[in-house]
């Protein structure tokens, strides 16, 4: 064994992951999907709080909380009052989501309550 990492995911039961270097390549893949997005968000963040009278570029971490709050009291909730969405919906959109940027596939499971990984 070379860490304890590889210890952990050969030793007894059954683990998600197929090696710590898989869980590595996982999160690099998450990563780098996710970070257009990001920055997509923030020079977002940075036009909202330059046209409020708030500029500053580039924004910086702590200043983030505060832009976001703005833009969801100014811009969000005023359109999504009465606007509601089914746990069903919504969990179909996350999975999707996961599906489209990571590849990560789900399938239902029909398992005894308090059971995991098949024991009874």
């Amino acid at each position: 064994m070379t860490s304890y990492a590889h210890y952990r995911i050969a030793g007894e039961g059954a683990s998600l992951a197929e090696s710590p270097e898989a869980v590595a390549a996982f999160l690099a893949r998450s990563r780098d999907a996710s970070r257009p997005a990001a920055r997509a968000d923030v020079h977002a963040l940075e036009r909202f709080a330059a046209d409020h009278g708030r500029a500053c570029t580039p924004l910086g971490a702590w200043d983030r909380a505060h832009v976001q709050s703005a833009v969801l009291h100014t811009t969000l909730l005023p359109r999504a009052q009465g606007v509601t969405f089914s746990v069903a919906s919504a969990l179909h959109g996350v999975f999707s989501v996961a599906r489209a940027t990571l590849g990560i596939a789900f399938a239902q499971c029909d398992m005894q309550a308090g059971c995991a990984h098949g024991e009874s």
